[in-house]
């Protein structure tokens, strides 16, 4: 997951009505979905850590 900045502010600037490249627009979309998808990975991953979280309490017990 990177930096958000620069694809916020051309969206920013696309919805107050300036002009933006449709390139440089779905390079910025394509960012933000790509890391949106990176980041529900994550919080998948770190669902099912905190499910196995007790039976590790019973390990070597």
């Amino acid at each position: 997951m990177g930096d958000h900045g620069p694809s916020l502010r051309h969206l920013g600037r696309h919805s107050q009505g300036e002009a933006v490249e449709s390139a440089v627009l779905e390079n910025a979309i394509d960012h933000l979905r790509d890391d949106a998808e990176a980041a529900h990975e994550v919080i998948i991953a770190l669902l099912a850590i905190c499910k196995e979280l007790p039976a590790l309490n019973n390990v070597g017990v």
